[in-house]
């Protein structure tokens, strides 16, 4: 058993009388379990009398269902407006909810959807609970995700144990990150009709491709800029806005992209990498 997820956690904090406890000792025993010391041990923060703990669990631990990354990220690809600034936070691991207490970005399980709610799929596609037997979009959904996961092993970068800093280390071709808008380093932060986030991924290490990543959830298709390179060019792995197969493609099979911009279409998201 690789670990256990704690649903409504937060009831482990309360004492006989229902009331939170600031040193609560389930948690604790648990954390420092020494048969549980091998295991993922996860916690859905909250529980069914109100107690919201995303973000202040107790332990060090314990990774958290982030709840707030649920909702902003279902609210953006409705296409709700201004909500980039929040969007980067919750893309980049949280800081604002961990990094002050020591946590890392591992401390946070980004998620859209689970086992208690829509499928994906029909999360994405409809406004109501929408059944139909399984056929040919079902299949797809998985080839996509398992394409997704594959494309997530490839990049180290995806999977840093710290937190994204904006700057660049030494020997470094790209900081480890670089937020844009519609324009290159210039991110709608303070706009409050933005429903477009770019961003650029330096590589971690030696071999790895930097990643280029841009977000369209407004209603028209956007030309946008590409950072420049040097000595590489950026090839398109990921385009939802393609018919499948061609959605998300091997590196062998990606085109290489020779233009200073691409365009987007609506409601979709982009990556590229550089090789």
């Amino acid at each position: 058993m690789d670990g256990f997820r704690f649903d409504l956690a937060s009831v482990l904090v309360r004492d006989h009388h229902g009331v939170p406890m600031h040193f609560a000792p389930a948690p604790w025993r648990i954390e420092f379990s020494n048969i549980l010391a091998n295991t993922a041990i996860i916690a859905a923060a909250w529980d069914a009398a109100g107690l919201y703990q995303v973000g202040d669990f107790p332990g060090f631990r314990w990774a958290e269902w982030n709840g707030q990354y649920r909702d902003v990220i279902r609210r953006f690809v409705r296409g709700d407006k201004g909500l980039i600034g929040e969007v980067a936070s919750r893309l980049s691991g949280s800081s604002d909810l961990y990094e002050w207490e020591g946590r890392v970005p591992s401390s946070s399980i980004n998620f859209v959807t689970c086992h208690d709610g829509f499928t994906l799929y029909d999360l994405v596609s409809y406004n109501g609970k929408h059944n139909e037997a399984n056929g040919e979009k079902n299949r797809e959904m998985l080839r996509f995700v398992t394409k997704m996961i594959s494309f997530r092993k490839r990049h180290p970068c995806l999977m840093r144990k710290h937190f994204l800093t904006g700057k660049q280390k030494e020997g470094a071709p790209l900081p480890d990150v670089t937020r844009h808008g519609t324009k290159l380093n210039e991110p709608l932060w303070n706009n409050p009709d933005a429903q477009i986030l770019a961003y650029t991924l330096g590589r971690l290490k030696e071999g790895e491709e930097d990643v280029h990543v841009i977000f369209n959830m407004s209603d028209h298709e956007v030309d946008m800029p590409l950072p420049s390179l040097y000595g590489r060019a950026w090839h398109r792995a990921i385009d939802t806005g393609q018919p499948s197969p061609g959605d998300v493609l091997e590196p062998a099979d990606q085109p290489r992209k020779k233009e200073s911009f691409y365009r987007v279409s609506s409601h979709s998201f982009v990556v590229f990498e550089s090789r």
